[in-house]
């Protein structure tokens, strides 16, 4: 927990599986800069959300929250919060040419055939993508987000007694915190129980998004077994090794994330480069597992293989020029905690940017 002097300004909170994070942006001096942030981790294997019905209640939640604010000395009145994508449901689908006002008629009832849930248990929004790349028709993102997630938010910021500026799916937020290049881009966020995989285009336009349900735990849960360890134990040896240390951990974290890369993002740019008929020509990693030792050349090799890809680019992401840091806190944000609050200062800059 980290915590100086604050006042009222922008707040975005992103409540994840396994921890909370909360930004306080400012406007100052024709700069929009950090002015505080607190980020509270629970114990390996306590769930703060996930999909599915292990979750904290809502007050519980509201309770962490309002403690992290008091030690942080944080004042919030007001909030924005980033949604997890492993809460939606989301698929792009084509459509015949028409026009915006057209659209908002026909998407709907596409959504039907897309969303594997009651539309009446759920808000549809969707985004004209454009037109494909070898077909007369209209890529369309359509994102679902259960009513029953919503309501929970609201409950949250009703037990803090703060009104919500808005909500915004994660993707969004995390787009909006990072420095993209002017390429087709795909940005793998590996958190600690799930992973979202969105790609872009050379206008920064998202394009693609899936949610898949592999992170950093399943990790440490596969060395915990093979080496009969403790889970704090072998959290521990996955960040000291990496992919570059003890051959035995990092064929462990091969058997995990070099299927994933080679299925899944692998399938997942081929299928992009189909439809948009442009290659992805980088790849940013974003969330914890960005840092892991090796993991840029790791995921290169990976994709060489499976691919016979010689020129994809990747990198660790890096935070957007949009926002200013001060010089007191430049060396702990870049170094510790730039990749942790992301998400929250991407949904606070909302208000801004």
């Amino acid at each position: 927990m980290f915590s100086f002097f604050s006042k009222d300004n922008a707040f975005g909170v992103d409540i994840g599986t396994q921890s909370i994070k909360i930004a306080e942006i400012k406007e100052h001096k024709d700069k929009i800069e950090l002015e505080n942030y607190a980020i509270f981790s629970s114990e390996i294997g306590e769930i703060i959300q996930e999909q599915g019905e292990h979750t904290m209640a809502a007050s519980t939640i509201a309770e962490t929250v309002q403690r992290m604010l008091g030690e942080a000395d944080m004042s919030m009145n007001e909030v924005f919060f980033a949604l997890p994508s492993f809460f939606t449901f989301s698929s792009v689908i084509t459509v015949p040419t028409m026009s915006e006002e057209e659209l908002a008629e026909a998407v709907p009832l596409q959504a039907r055939q897309h969303v594997p849930v009651p539309m009446d248990s759920v808000q549809v929004n969707w985004i004209n993508l454009g037109k494909h790349a070898k077909e007369e028709k209209l890529n369309v993102l359509i994102i679902a987000i259960p009513n029953s997630v919503v309501a929970k938010y609201q409950n949250v910021a009703h037990q803090l007694d703060v009104e919500i500026n808005g909500f915004e799916l994660d993707i969004f937020s995390r787009l909006r915190s990072l420095s993209l290049p002017d390429k087709h881009t795909c940005i793998v966020d590996i958190g600690s129980r799930s992973t979202s995989v969105s790609i872009v285009d050379d206008e920064q336009n998202l394009r693609m998004i899936r949610a898949f349900d592999v992170g950093g735990n399943q990790i440490t849960d596969r060395l915990s077994n093979a080496l009969e360890i403790s889970m704090e134990r072998a959290e521990l040896l996955k960040v000291e090794n990496g992919l570059t240390g003890d051959p035995g951990v990092a064929s462990v974290i091969d058997k995990v994330l070099g299927k994933f890369f080679r299925k899944e993002v692998g399938n997942m740019i081929q299928e992009y480069a189909d439809m948009m008929h442009a290659p992805v020509a980088q790849i940013e990693l974003a969330g914890g597992i960005s840092q892991m030792k090796g993991i840029n050349n790791f995921v290169e090799d990976t994709l060489q293989r499976s691919q016979s890809r010689q020129d994809i680019t990747i990198r660790e992401a890096r935070p957007t020029s949009e926002l200013a840091v001060p010089e007191e806190l430049r060396e702990v944000f870049f170094e510790d905690v730039w990749h942790d609050l992301s998400l929250a200062i991407g949904i606070a800059l909302r208000k801004y940017v």
